[in-house]
Formats: structure tokens, sequence, C-alpha cells
């Protein structure tokens, strides 16, 4: 008989899966007080027809040095990367807020979150288990990791990995993208981020929109004056160092990690406590495209330091932007057409309604006033009458006689 649980190479004890109700592990991570203490969580299948949420994580392990995290109540010894990982996504989407003095993270306020940052938080509410009315220490986080919830040695799992995979980052609430620890410049990168996101035109790239704003185009570019002041200073400056920092993480120079981000309901980087968003990197991105053609706002001396990121890179994230792009305006189309059905349905409802009341409403009105109606006999009927008072008469003039 085949053994239902088996074991991996760092000692994680793997309960086999039930390919007939589409089942995947998942890791339930307890919350902690401090961001330095051992993650702690349950291995458990679930099957994803029982529709549980959860945040999916893609990254790149790197480093030989371990850290043990505990599963199960086991010891297991990890990469140190992949247990930060798991501490920094706990921090960021399960701990309580942080005591003064501890590094800034999105969860610590709810003032002047940018939207995205709402949405993304919206997100994993309900991916929190066992939650509910309770306390936060009852709180878990239910999360799917590569490393940790595929079992590798076992042949049949390995072979069905890539397929595996694709299931997984589509069915998650969230696919979380890890860029690695935070450094000195990730909060000037940050910041730069948002001014180029906000900088941008709404529509920019689309093609009635270059044919409406010819002036946002090379080589006028008149937006990109709200953030010269990122290459006033050359290269020397603050500026080109946080971009290098940011641009320079692994991930993103591995395009099958940004494909597997891409298959999210909704993707998302970490970097450090940090999020940003989908939408962030892709406008960077388009920023760092623009400024390889002629401007006359960005400097000609700085046009070959542009271009960060491989051409598999942003051929890839281009890819994906468009697609997201097409299936937002798919959704908006159907989203107005179901809308325009619905308005049709219930004026069709209303005048039926209508039609409806109109008529009980003249029937009560002929009823009330019904005309008075005369009965006349006709001929046959009168003849017939005037026959029978004859006869009548004469029967009683008979009767009469006899009696006398």
């Amino acid at each position: 008989m085949e053994s239902m649980e088996s074991r991996g190479p760092s000692g994680v004890q793997f309960r086999k899966l039930d390919p007939s109700r589409s089942e995947i592990r998942l890791l339930q991570l307890q919350p902690a007080d401090d961001i330095d203490q051992a993650p702690v969580a349950r291995l458990i299948n679930v099957a994803l027809t029982d529709k549980i949420e959860y945040l999916a994580i893609s990254c790149l392990l790197s480093g030989t040095e371990t850290e043990n995290i505990i599963i199960n109540d086991n010891n297991i010894a990890v990469p140190a990367s992949l247990g930060q990982i798991l501490r920094h996504v706990r921090a960021v989407f399960l701990d309580p807020p942080a005591q003064p003095g501890r590094p800034w993270s999105p969860t610590q306020t709810k003032n002047k979150r940018p939207n995205w940052l709402k949405e993304a938080l919206r997100q994993v509410k309900s991916v929190f288990g066992d939650s509910q009315g309770g306390r936060d220490d009852e709180k878990t986080l239910y999360v799917w990791f590569d490393a940790l919830c595929i079992d590798h040695r076992n042949p049949q799992e390995e072979a069905q990995k890539l397929t595996h995979m694709g299931m997984v980052y589509r069915s998650a609430q969230m696919v979380v993208g890890w860029l690695g620890p935070k450094g000195e410049l990730t909060d000037v990168s940050l910041e730069i981020l948002q001014h180029v996101e906000a900088a941008m035109p709404p529509n920019f790239g689309e093609p009635e929109d270059k044919r409406l704003h010819p002036e946002n185009y090379a080589p006028q570019h008149q937006w990109l004056q709200k953030v010269a002041y990122l290459w006033s200073q050359g290269l020397e400056g603050p500026y080109y160092p946080a971009l290098v920092d940011f641009t320079g993480r692994p991930l993103f120079h591995r395009t099958w990690l940004i494909d597997e981000i891409a298959m999210a309901r909704y993707p998302i980087f970490l970097i450090g406590d940090r999020l940003v968003s989908w939408k962030q990197v892709i406008t960077l991105n388009r920023l760092l495209e623009e400024l390889t053609n002629e401007s006359l706002v960005f400097p000609p001396g700085l046009r070959s330091v542009a271009q960060s990121w491989p051409l598999g890179t942003v051929y890839t994230m281009l890819k994906h932007y468009e697609n997201r792009i097409r299936d937002e305006e798919k959704n908006t189309r159907l989203g107005v057409l179901k809308q325009v059905e619905m308005k049709k349905q219930k004026e069709q409802a209303r005048e039926i309604s209508g039609a409806g009341e109109m008529a009980q409403t003249e029937f009560r009105r002929k009823g009330s006033i019904a005309p008075s109606i005369t009965y006349e006999p006709t001929s046959f009927e009168a003849s017939r009458e005037t026959i029978g008072q004859a006869s009548s008469i004469d029967n009683s003039r008979r009767i009469t006689g006899r009696a006398l």
C-alpha cells in the first residue's frame, strides 16, 4: 500500500494530494509579536473547490545560509532567504501594528493610503483564517510557497509542477512578487515610482491618445517636466542610483517570474515591508522605454542609461500590461451591455405593469357606471302574451256561464 505521507529533503512531511479534489498544500501562517520571530505554520491540504482564499509567493531563493522555521510543530531548516520572505509577508499582511521604532509597514495606518494599496489590503481581508470575531492572536494567513508546498521528491508532483503552479497562481487571491529586503535607497526609489505614476498622463501610449495629445510624446514630452528633477543632477544625484537599485532586483531579470505574477487576479510586489503595485512597475517600465526616444526634455547624454531592464523583461511586462488593458476594456463593455440590458428589462417590466394597471382601472371605471338596461319583448313574445291573455278571458267566461 502506498504511503499517504512522504518526507521532503528539508524534513517537511507531505500528505499526498488528492487530484480528484484539485488539492493543493498551503501554509497556515501564525502571527508574531516581532518580525524577527521564527515563522510558525501548519502545512495543510485543501481543495481549490472549497474556494479557500490565499496568497501565493513568487521569488528567487539565494544564498547558502539557513534558518529554522516551525512547521507542524517541527523545526525545519530552510534557506535564510525563505525565512526572510515569510517573516516579511507575515509582518505586512498579518501581524498587529508595529511598536515605535519598527520599520513602517502599510498595515500600520489607514490614513493617506493610495487607492491601489486600499485595494491590495481589501483583497487579503478574506485570506485570514479562523478570525471571524476573534482576537488578533487568533488570526492566521494562508500562503502558498513553491519550496514548501510542492513535494519535489515525488516524481508525479514534479512532472506536473508547471501545470500545478499555473492553477495555484490563477486561483490565488493575490500573488506577491518578492523583490528582496529594503536597502538604503529603497524609500527614494519608491518615492520616484509614486511621482512617475502621478505625472504620467492617464492614457499614455494608446494610439488615440497620441493623436489627441502629441505634446506628451517624443520629442516634446511636456509631461516629463513634472519629473525633470530626477535627472537634474545627472548620474551623481540620489535618484539614478535609487532607480538602479530598484530595477536591478533579480526578479525583474527573470521573465518566467514575471509570467507567474501576471497570472494573478491581483499581482503585487513586496520589497522589505513595502508594497509596490503592478501598475507602478509597469508605469516605470513605460517611462524607461519612452526615455530612449529623442526628447526636448530628457538629456540626450543620459539616453543610453535609461534602459535598465533586459528586453525580455520589457517585452513581458508590456505584453501583460496590454492583456490587462484589453481584459479591463472587455469587462467594461460587458458591464455596460449588461446594464443596458437590465435597464431595458426594467423598462419593459414597467410598461407591462403600467398597461395592466390601466386595464384594471378602465375595467373598474366601466363597472361602476354601467348603463341601465330596459327589457323590450320581441314581437313573437308579445303575440304569445296577447294570445295567452285572450285565452284566459275566454276560459273565465266559460267557467262563469257554468256557474250560473
